[in-house]
């Protein structure tokens, strides 16, 4: 027991290796377990140890030193040597080093250029004072998070491949994040940070994990798709429609907030439930009855009622929500579906072919399609012929040979995936025949999630521009997001030519081009081209979707332009319209901006 107390309890890690029961290699959230070179040396330590014994069991001599030496140096130099991770020397992994009023935040400078590191930097402070505002308390030291380039590089310092995690046992509060999943997860392991401060002693954290994961879903900031609100209750909902005897979620709560119902359920019911919960009873109480009663869930102490009383409430409040958005139910039922750890037959074994498929995918994305169509080659032809890996050759076909990507998908997956419709139009597009294109596009846009905006409004630009290729690539090298910009800025991009262009194709063409620049970090001309976008008109043009899109866009642009009124008048605008159009979970995610810009006009 002392060695993993030692390492986990001790240090920055996710694993431990073990003479005894050899050892654990990563958190259970990781699909593939990592075996690091510190693994085998630790066998080799373990032997010397025995050998050691073996040479001093009549009396010590100069084996026995040599030995005692040996491990000595392997014990000083165990960092290096990948036995654990002192906190000391991961921070030296890192190159870079940027201190801000509560943080300290360590990362690679090769993979984080200098715009996206001030944009996280404002995220730290930014989130820091929302949930201190919402909790009602400050973290008393200073707080370091540790941003690694990629899930390998975290892999081998800390044992955690996919998993970010906030340590709140360790001495020093700290947070663990990838690059790319830095803004998804980034305020989720904060609130955890927070949490400390009316955790149990020692712990740092609450008896009841339920609580813990609850907390932090809750304070989670709104990404525009269903709240855990709205989910919960849709599923519930659901279940009532296919012969459940009342709408009840009350009763599983004292399970899911248990460590044993908590990890025994499936993760995604078991966060979103608790997250709605607790929630509610911010929402409802306020944060110091949640602070009294988090370290040992003594909700009677707390609210005065007991866990059954209050979950009793909750249900009725999420009874009496008057709309929720039309995705929840869908949304939860493929959330709620995914098997739990302990539903699946080993489930950290990762077959061949989808570690090689992975790798096919990362070259694809690494910008060396060449090498993505070489490994795609090597695959086996029934997992050739899985839908989702038939859309990614065809894209990768797309420019060299349209046809022969547009055979590959094939009418009757086109008439399924939106994914796959999408593509279909691109190749006609790029194929000179925009009338066809256009009805593939139609077929993307109707299957495609209403809550995938940036995806839906880049889908309804090429259908407005079918018939002319060069735009259609143009916008698919835009992507489909608005929440790029990660780059310098100093690359020129390809831009559309608007000459010559009708209302509706000028709109269209005028989207594309701020998306491009926007990507690209080119703000203030983003503004320029999202200023016509607006005002587009015209028989292909969906105005209402496209021109709400069009207006986060520009309240986005306008904030990282540094034109604050600007951004702020937009992005008031824009939740108003979204609020409008029924879409509560944009209006909110505009909200949340709406606070930023008035957070940094009040810095």
């Amino acid at each position: 027991v002392f060695g993993p107390v030692f390492d986990i309890g001790l240090h920055p890690q996710f694993y431990t290796y073990s003479t005894v029961f050899g050892g654990v290699l990563g958190p259970i959230y990781d699909e593939e377990l990592v075996l690091r070179p510190g693994l085998f040396l630790h066998r080799i330590v373990t032997i010397a140890w025995g050998v050691f014994f073996f040479a001093s069991r009549e009396r010590f001599n100069q084996w026995s030193l040599l030995l005692v030496l040996a491990l000595g140096c392997a014990y000083v130099y165990s960092g290096r040597l990948g036995l654990n991770t002192p906190l000391g020397y991961l921070r030296s992994t890192f190159e870079g080093h940027l201190r801000t009023e509560h943080f300290d935040i360590h990362f690679d400078p090769a993979a984080t250029d200098s715009l996206e590191l001030v944009r996280m930097a404002e995220e730290h402070e930014y989130r820091y004072a929302r949930l201190r505002s919402a909790l009602g308390v400050d973290v008393d030291d200073r707080i370091s998070t540790f941003i690694y380039p990629d899930a390998e590089t975290r892999a081998k310092r800390t044992g955690a491949r996919v998993t970010s995690v906030a340590p709140v046992w360790l001495r020093t509060p700290q947070i663990h994040v990838e690059r790319a999943s830095f803004y998804d997860v980034f305020p989720h392991e904060l609130v955890h940070v927070f949490s400390r401060e009316f955790g149990l002693p020692v712990l740092n954290a609450s008896m009841h994990v339920g609580l813990v994961e609850g907390l932090a879903v809750a304070l989670e900031p709104p990404d525009g798709g269903p709240s855990p609100d709205e989910q919960v209750a849709a599923a519930a909902w659901a279940r009532l429609r296919d012969g459940a005897e009342a709408f009840s979620v009350a009763a599983r709560m004292s399970n899911a907030l248990s460590p044993a119902g908590f990890w025994g359920s499936r993760g995604a019911v078991s966060y979103t439930m608790t997250g709605s919960f607790v929630g509610f009873l911010l929402d409802t109480y306020g944060p110091a009855p949640f602070r009294s009663a988090y370290p040992t869930g003594t909700f009677d102490a707390a609210y005065a009622a007991d866990l059954s009383t209050l979950a009793r409430r909750w249900e009725a409040d999420l009874k009496s929500m008057p709309v929720m958005c039309r995705t929840a139910g869908p949304e939860a039922g493929r959330r709620f579906s995914v098997p739990s750890l302990f539903e699946r037959r080993c489930p950290h074994w990762v077959p061949p072919e989808l570690k090689e498929l992975r790798r096919a995918v990362a070259a694809a994305r690494d910008g060396r399609p060449e090498d993505a169509r070489s490994l795609l080659s090597d695959l086996p032809d029934d997992v050739r012929a899985w839908p989702s890996v038939r859309v990614f050759e065809a894209g990768l076909l797309l420019e060299r040979d349209p046809e022969a990507a547009l055979r590959l998908v094939g009418d009757s997956l086109a008439a399924t995936s939106p994914n796959a419709a999408a593509l279909a139009g691109d190749a006609l597009a790029l194929m000179g025949r925009p009338s066809m294109a256009r009805r593939f596009y139609a077929d993307a846009i109707s299957l495609e999630s209403p809550t995938d905006r940036a995806v839906r409004t880049s889908r309804i630009v090429r259908f407005v521009l079918a018939d002319r290729p060069d735009a259609v690539r143009a916008v698919r090298s835009a992507g489909g997001g608005a929440s790029g910009g990660m780059s310098s800025g100093a690359r020129l991009p390809f831009l559309i030519d608007l000459h010559g262009l009708e209302s509706e194709a000028r709109a269209a063409a005028s989207l594309a081009n701020a998306l491009i620049l926007y990507r690209d970090g080119h703000y203030e001309d983003a503004l320029d081209y999202l200023g016509i976008a607006s005002n587009g008109d015209g028989s292909l043009w969906p105005t209402g979707e496209a021109r709400r899109f069009a207006l986060r866009l520009e309240a986005l642009a306008a904030y990282r332009a540094g034109v604050l009124d600007v951004a702020g008048e937009r992005a008031r605008t824009a939740a108003t319209r979204f609020a409008e159009a029924g879409d509560a979970s944009m209006a909110a995610a505009m909200d949340d901006l709406v606070k930023r810009i008035e957070w940094r006009e009040s810095m």
